[in-house]
């Protein structure tokens, strides 16, 4: 199984960088049915980070695979809740998860 760790900083400064390293890992899974990405490492995001979450995991549906980001850094998390996506991107409902 094949994890993709997200890089520090996972921002608009990023999001190329770091969009062309999603696509490379993304073309080497062929037909996973799960995607896993590590995001403990985020400590610094904003909305086009957080896009580009989106982005893979629409990717992800569209590949009939399901994308879970695991461990997301508490960073993370708070832009998730304040974005309105957490229940969409993070495993967890956002209620249940510490800040």
């Amino acid at each position: 199984m094949s994890r993709h760790l997200l890089p520090r900083e996972l921002t608009i400064h990023t999001a190329a960088d770091t969009h062309r390293a999603m696509l490379a890992w993304v073309a080497g899974l062929g037909d996973a049915q799960a995607w896993f990405v590590d995001a403990s490492p985020v400590d610094e995001t904003d909305a086009a980070g957080v896009q580009l979450l989106l982005s893979l995991s629409r990717s992800a549906a569209q590949a009939q695979a399901t994308l879970h980001i695991e461990t997301p850094s508490p960073v993370l998390e708070r832009a998730c809740r304040t974005l309105g996506v957490a229940g969409t991107l993070l495993d967890t409902p956002a209620e249940g998860r510490l800040a």
